[in-house]
């Protein structure tokens, strides 16, 4: 998977360095902006998997840290507010 992703972040590369080479030609001030926007789409693609976005909270799963347990707060209170949750008195004014 991981294989996948370096191969679109360098053919984004690529193409984004031939876009911003072909802009440079008309005018260079466009031609690095091309480029710099270029590496704003390839930067975020190659750190992708370094997040923490596995350690998220999981309902009926034992919170681990305080913002498991804020998540969790927020997502109970959500769903209390749509009337998911039968039996639950009914949100304050």
């Amino acid at each position: 998977m991981a294989i996948f992703r370096y191969l679109i972040a360098a053919l984004l590369v690529a193409a984004g360095g031939f876009a911003a080479l072909s802009v440079y030609q008309q005018s260079p001030l466009a031609g690095a902006i091309v480029g710099a926007l270029a590496l704003v789409v390839v930067i975020p693609l190659l750190l992708a998997g370094r997040s923490k976005a596995g350690n998220r909270a999981h309902v009926g799963e034992k919170p681990s840290s305080n913002l498991s347990v804020g998540v969790r707060q927020a997502r109970a209170l959500a769903m209390r507010e749509e009337g998911a949750i039968a039996g639950a008195p009914p949100p304050r004014s």
